[in-house]
């Protein structure tokens, strides 16, 4: 048997997207194959994209699995048919990838150990990671987790037709903890509407949702019948839904997934989800629904909502594996579940499906409020420390939705991970951001905002086109419902309170 691996730092092998698994053939070999990590020189959990010589993903059902991969604990024994396979085998973004190939020869058997490296512990410097929208089996967490080095999943229960009663033992059971620092957390309910998908997460009991309709108006938790569960937390998965102007009038969200299941793992393409359309022109391309979803957030934040940013991979549903979107929370070197979710609240955040950022700003991190006084300019020292497998030509320093600073990567170096200053003279917010050249897909890094206010009179900016631009998304769909010949009419109670909201949210901006 002919064996080669690859450990490259910037590099990654496309497999083959939507491809069937290959047939088995009758004759083949056996490779008994080790993944270790190269400084403890102990077993890794990990996942493999292994393909055939034709490009055919070869999946070992044995093993947990999905689209075009499968995980194991370190150790397995690949029964296969002769030929040639490439593979590409990773532990999460912290770890180079391994990438190589080896030619089975009918009868074979041979060992063969692979080594990961490290490339930065994020955890060790504070920062811990989760993925918002996973739905794999929950006999199968636990390993996935620890394959992609994932530790906080939150999620719905999946449905269990052999065990009906599945769901409401995920709630009764509560968080799991394993490994002293991962967690899985299935008390969750997807909450979905003509109008859009809304995650619940940390509910305290099972809740069903009310269906099509709203309850009135009022706050969003008043709308969704959650009165009973005020430390629910409410998270928006899907950029485009046509009420999330709606959901930010009534108050109450807590998360938006930055980097959601519309961006895919290469060569599999995100899937635009039904909404809002975006602008063709202004948003094409592989990267157009990435694109799409920061200039959403990025608006958000404009009409002065301070909403931490999230990531879901979607996997079960989407192509992704586990993780592949993910959120990283700083909370220290000493991991606890509900600190994870303190950090989050606090925006303490920053989101990727590839660079790793570790921001920090006048010795804090993203989510502080900065304060000067009417006059003041304020100057930012912003420092980064940032890790990549990809190529990345440039970061960027994002102020008030508009590239402020454009760095290049030599320039960060030669400046040993100090950004240019950044000066405020009026109140705003900023982040730093990472786009990587991977042109076939959005894959990014980006940390939560920072904020700035100054001036003692309503020292949060407010712009007044972020305002008209969910004014008028909100128009479109109080039109498009009244025109709706689907079913009773519909109660436009809560969208008539939204547009008072808007209108007055427009009376009082005091930015262009």
């Amino acid at each position: 048997m002919r064996f080669r691996c690859l450990v490259p730092l910037l590099a990654l092998l496309a497999i083959a997207g939507g491809a069937k698994p290959a047939p088995v053939r009758g004759d083949g070999g056996q490779l008994e194959l080790k993944v270790i990590d190269k400084e403890t020189r102990q077993p890794i959990a990990c996942r493999i994209h292994l393909r055939t010589q034709a490009g055919k993903p070869r999946l070992v059902k044995s093993q947990p699995y999905w689209h075009d991969h499968f995980v194991f604990d370190g150790q397995i024994t690949l029964k296969l048919p002769r030929g040639f396979y490439e593979f590409e085998i990773e532990h999460g973004p912290e770890y180079v990838n391994a990438v190589g190939h080896f030619d089975l020869q009918h009868g074979a058997s041979d060992s063969k150990t692979v080594e990961l490296r490290r490339g930065v512990d994020m955890a060790k410097a504070g920062w811990w990671s989760g993925d918002f929208d996973a739905h794999r089996p929950t006999k199968d967490l636990e390993l996935l987790m620890q394959a992609d080095d994932l530790h906080v999943v939150v999620s719905e229960a999946l449905p269990d037709k052999k065990n009906p009663g599945a769901a409401a033992k995920s709630f009764a059971a509560g968080p799991v903890l394993f490994n002293e620092n991962r967690v899985y957390d299935l008390a969750g309910i997807r909450d979905d509407r003509e109008g859009g998908v809304l995650q619940l997460f940390r509910l305290a009991e099972p809740f069903a949702p009310s269906g099509a309709r709203y309850r009135g108006a009022g706050e969003l938790r008043q709308l969704l019948g959650l009165e009973s569960s005020p430390d629910v937390w409410i998270d928006v998965p899907h950029p485009s839904a046509w009420d999330l102007p709606l959901w930010l009038a009534a108050g109450g969200i807590d998360s938006f997934e930055l980097a959601n299941r519309q961006i895919g793992r290469p060569p599999a393409k995100g899937v635009e989800l039904p909404g809002k359309p975006r602008d063709p022109q202004r948003f094409q391309g592989p990267q157009a629904l990435g694109l799409w979803s920061q200039f959403v957030y990025y608006q958000i934040l404009n009409a002065g909502f301070r909403v931490p940013p999230a990531a879901g991979s979607g996997t079960g549903e989407a192509l992704n594996p586990l993780g592949y979107n993910r959120v990283y929370v700083y909370v220290g070197e000493e991991f606890s579940y509900d600190a994870w979710w303190q950090g989050f609240r606090a925006g303490k955040v920053v989101v990727t499906n590839g660079p790793l950022l570790q921001p920090i700003v006048a010795g804090r991190r993203p989510g502080h409020v900065f304060t000067g006084a009417a006059g003041e300019e304020l100057d930012f020292d912003v420092n980064l420390t940032l890790t990549t497998r990809d190529p990345i030509s440039y970061l960027e320093i994002i102020k008030n939705g508009n590239v402020e600073r454009s760095v290049r990567i030599e320039d960060y170096k030669k400046n040993r991970g100090q950004l240019p200053a950044l000066k405020f003279d009026q109140s705003g917010w900023f982040l730093v951001r990472a786009v990587t050249d991977v042109g076939e897909s959005f894959r990014f890094g980006s940390t939560a905002p920072y904020y700035v206010e100054i001036g003692d009179e309503q020292p949060q900016r407010i712009s007044r086109s972020a305002v008209q631009f969910f004014l008028t998304w909100l128009e479109e769909r109080i039109t498009m419902l009244a025109k709706s010949k689907k079913g009773p009419p519909v109660d436009l109670r809560p969208y008539e309170a939204a547009r008072i909201f808007w209108q007055q949210r427009l009376a009082a901006a005091n930015a262009d």
